[in-house]
């Protein structure tokens, strides 16, 4: 039985293994691909960090506010500074 004709991903991994110029098309076709998708995965990570970034930089901003209200002006508002950071933290993050 010719394993190349029922197993497709076998007959991919033996042309790229293949020296002959069709099979050299297969191999920089794949390589191709790799470039692609690596650029993506690396893409969706920036991506990932400026969100988190930005997220970070919102709640260190939110702090600083909090942080900055004197108890007299936490006594007017009648909140407390633990539940306004957790409040924080919340709107933020999201749990």
């Amino acid at each position: 039985m010719d394993w190349a004709l029922t197993c497709p991903s076998y007959a991919l991994k033996a042309a790229l293994r293949c020296g002959m110029d069709c099979c050299n098309a297969a191999k920089k076709e794949e390589n191709a691909l790799n470039r692609k998708e690596h650029i993506m995965i690396f893409a969706s990570i920036i991506a990932h960090l400026k969100d988190r970034l930005a997220k970070r930089a919102r709640f260190r901003r939110m702090i600083d506010e909090i942080n900055s209200l004197s108890n007299a002006d936490l006594t007017d508002l009648r909140a407390d500074r633990t539940d306004m950071l957790r409040s924080a933290y919340q709107e933020v993050y999201g749990h």
